[in-house]
């Protein structure tokens, strides 16, 4: 069974390579430049993955840079090369966390999909959405840290508003000697795949799926869910701006002035009107705190200000959230604004 893994490299040692039918550098950086230790992630999922299904013939896709960090360019032209080739089947124990990645990625996953390319993805270790494995069609996979599960096993959770096939737990603590990560846990479910369609190699989206749902433990609730954001740990070094009730262009004028002196800016508008803005309710929701909202949006995209857009303040009390440094409020039309 063929499959292509997406990830750092696989190293040709003894039990993998007589499996790797080709490798491919996907990276601007020459092979001899790409140091083990990023190699090892790829390797480790590799080795999950044989250790369940023997039989396995690897495409070895790389995507990593030496500092083990990739870009979306790299990503989209490696799954393109896997639309070209009509792989089979994806594994991928990589994934973006990142707003603007989601629309160029959801086009190339849903050309694989149409050609009834299989595939796995894993979340990011802190349990929120990530891309492709939130994906509809997409067998996204987490680790079970609960402890619910035996090694290997895996089980179906439910939740509002996502897709069961985005919504897989699974028991990896592992025999190889490797962390107890999301990275770790997808491999056992491509294993588990990897065996069915040696079977039918022909299957489809919903046939792996049927078989996957047969194969899970069922009968209990998983207690953690996938979150929208990431758990405050520390305070905001940044300024963080609200614009309450001003008009779009007064917004992109005040971000505009930041810009050009060489900030970088991260705005979140309650109603999206620019294509390079995050809508706010992306992130933020009754239940989630104003802290958390806006650490999540610091620790993704690293900027020097966040600009927070909204239309009469109903997402959040500006009154109360003591984070907040700035306020502009309406009252006249702006003719120019600078800071």
């Amino acid at each position: 069974m063929k499959i292509a893994i997406i990830d750092g490299g696989i190293l040709c040692q003894d039990d993998l390579k007589n499996k790797i039918l080709k490798k491919k550098n996907f990276t601007c950086e020459r092979k001899n430049t790409i140091t083990k230790s990023a190699l090892i992630h790829g390797t480790t999922c590799a080795r999950i993955i044989a250790e369940m299904n023997p039989k396995i013939e690897i495409y070895d896709l790389s995507i990593m840079y030496s500092d083990g960090f990739s870009n979306m360019r790299v990503l989209l032209k490696t799954l393109e090369w896997c639309i070209q080739n009509q792989v089979k089947f994806i594994h991928m124990s990589i994934g973006t966390i990142n707003y603007f990645d989601i629309e160029p990625l959801e086009k190339c996953v849903k050309k694989l999909l149409k050609q009834n390319t299989i595939i796995v993805a894993a979340y990011h270790n802190n349990n929120i959405r990530t891309y492709p494995a939130c994906f509809p069609g997409v067998f996204g996979v987490r680790q079970d840290r609960e402890g619910v599960l035996c090694e290997n096993q895996f089980m179906f959770q439910q939740q509002a508003g996502i897709c069961c096939e985005n919504l897989i737990v699974a028991h990896r603590w592992g025999s190889q000697g490797e962390t107890a990560s999301n990275s770790y846990a997808a491999p056992v479910i491509s294993g588990y795949i990897t065996k069915f369609l040696e079977h039918k190699p022909e299957a489809k989206f919903q046939q792996v799926s049927k078989f996957l749902k047969c194969k899970s433990e069922k009968g209990q609730e998983y207690p953690s869910a996938l979150q929208k954001v990431l758990r405050k740990k520390r305070s905001i070094e940044i300024p963080i701006i609200v614009g309450l009730g001003l008009f779009c262009d007064e917004m992109l004028q005040l971000r505009n002035c930041f810009t050009k002196s060489g900030y970088g800016v991260v705005i979140l508008q309650e109603i999206k009107t620019t294509s390079d803005a995050i809508p706010m309710d992306y992130y933020f929701e009754e239940n989630i705190s104003f802290g958390d909202f806006i650490y999540t949006v610091n620790e993704i995209y690293k900027p020097d200000v966040i600009m927070l857009d909204s239309i009469n303040g109903n997402v959040f009390d500006v009154d109360k959230e003591s984070q907040i440094d700035v306020c502009i409020m309406r009252e006249k039309k702006i003719q120019n604004m600078c800071v």
